[in-house]
């Protein structure tokens, strides 16, 4: 019987933790970091080619 007791709390502990409000919770919230991430790449991307013309049109009027 006790030992019932703690397999059965043992499982519903680890479904707890896969399954629960809590995993879910980390999933979405990696999920919107992902996002945000995703748009800080676009933006940096975009500001390293600006720098690089920039650099390019620099070297360019040294010569």
């Amino acid at each position: 019987m006790i030992i019932t007791t703690i397999i059965i709390l043992f499982v519903v502990y680890v479904g707890s933790l896969l399954f629960g409000s809590s995993s879910l919770r980390v999933l979405y919230d990696l999920k919107d970091k992902e996002i945000l991430l995703s748009q800080k790449v676009i933006k940096v991307k975009e500001e390293n080619a600006q720098l690089h013309k920039s650099y390019l049109e620099y070297l360019d009027a040294q010569n």
